[in-house]
């Protein structure tokens, strides 16, 4: 046990000679690792490392997640700074996509109806979103309201996430058989996980069993064929769609 920790400071010290050498630091960092190790593994963590992985993208990017996470209405803060700043309809925009991510849909609901006007009147992407709103609200009807907009100009196949939305009021509601309908044509159009466990949950909760399973072994079956970076967006469903067929 004694050595392991003898060592470890040897080996961290190696470590770091090699990282000068890669990242091509001045040489005099090797000379003072060597002679001064303590006091020089510190001095270059502080001096050379730190202030690299601070300006590092991801590490920006881990940096606000982590800061979100902690402090949810900070980035709402900062959008609502925004558009007292600039009230442009993409600030507006951003907000009440903010408002959403953070669960706030009434204000969310009152961001979106405020963009609604003039040649934004027929915006899809913010009738959409508006839609989403509502139904997150679980105001169906205007939901409802706002979808078949979207159908009567022709955009609601266009958009996965507003035909997504559209099925799922169509299922609140006790449309069953239109719900079903919908279910289909949005797979066959748009056959990703997320729909096709969706779809399962509906004919389960309709006691069809066997269909149902169907479903949840397709997402299995496509889940574990996709690649990597396609699977972080699914894996969700996946992981769902396994506990289904595991119950």
């Amino acid at each position: 046990m004694y050595w392991i920790l003898w060592l470890l400071p040897i080996a961290l010290q190696v470590l770091l000679i090699i990282h000068v050498i890669k990242t091509g630091r001045e040489r005099y960092w090797i000379f003072i690792l060597i002679f001064i190790p303590i006091a020089g593994t510190l001095a270059y963590f502080f001096v050379e490392i730190l202030p690299s992985l601070l300006s590092n993208p991801n590490t920006a990017r881990l940096k606000t997640r982590i800061g979100d996470s902690v402090n949810p209405g900070r980035k709402i803060t900062e959008l609502e700074q925004q558009l007292d700043l600039s009230d442009t309809m993409e600030n507006r925009k951003r907000l009440a996509d903010g408002y959403i991510q953070a669960g706030s849909y009434e204000q969310a609901i009152a961001m979106y109806e405020s963009c609604l006007v003039g040649i934004y009147e027929d915006d899809t992407y913010v009738l959409s979103s508006l839609a989403e709103a509502y139904y997150r609200n679980q105001d169906y009807p205007k939901a409802n309201t706002v979808l078949e907009k979207l159908k009567n100009q022709g955009e609601l196949s266009r958009q996965y996430n507003a035909w997504f939305i559209y099925v799922k009021v169509l299922e609140a509601t006790g449309s069953v058989e239109q719900a079903e309908q919908e279910y289909q044509a949005l797979e066959s159009t748009y056959p990703r996980l997320e729909v096709l466990f969706n779809h399962g949950k509906f004919l389960k909760s309709r006691s069809k069993d066997i269909e149902a399973r169907s479903k949840f072994e397709e997402v299995v079956k496509i889940g574990r064929q996709l690649p990597k970076h396609a699977l972080k967006l699914e894996r969700k469903w996946l992981t769902l769609a396994q506990k289904e067929l595991a119950g």
